[in-house]
């Protein structure tokens, strides 16, 4: 997770979308990966899938960090 935050932060978005893959690989229920993860594939113009993947994990998480950044992709 620290890996793909810091990537994020040096605006390597297809190595940060890459770790925080594994990262939810490896444990499904961390909020903050997920948000990272979709951002990533914001950066990468793939807005709908990230809107696709935050969906999907917001029916098993009801996360409200995954509802917000909905949201903001929306608008």
């Amino acid at each position: 997770m620290f890996v793909a935050k810091k990537y994020y932060e040096l605006k390597e978005y297809h190595k940060s979308y890459n770790y925080a893959l594994i990262t939810n690989e490896i444990n499904d229920n961390i909020d903050a990966s997920w948000i990272i993860f979709a951002k990533s594939l914001v950066k990468l113009n793939e807005k709908d899938e990230a809107i696709k993947t935050l969906e999907k994990y917001i029916e098993h998480s009801h996360s409200s960090q995954a509802k917000i950044l909905i949201d903001e992709i929306k608008s």
